[in-house]
């Protein structure tokens, strides 16, 4: 492994493209990330998470 302090931290976002804005199953995975189960699960793989992003909408 790497020490975090010899690299920047990397963002990553989960998107909802306009093809699957009407798919159950991506609806429901966004939605699942969203819950704090979903947070301990990543949390325990060891990704920092941020206390809260503000979710963003298409232009």
């Amino acid at each position: 492994l790497v020490p975090h302090h010899l690299y920047p931290p990397l963002d990553q976002d989960a998107i909802l493209i306009t093809r699957a804005r009407d798919n159950p199953a991506a609806l429901a995975l966004l939605d699942y990330l969203k819950m704090p189960a979903a947070r301990e699960v990543i949390a325990s793989l060891g990704y920092d998470l941020p206390a809260h992003r503000p979710e963003k909408s298409a232009p």
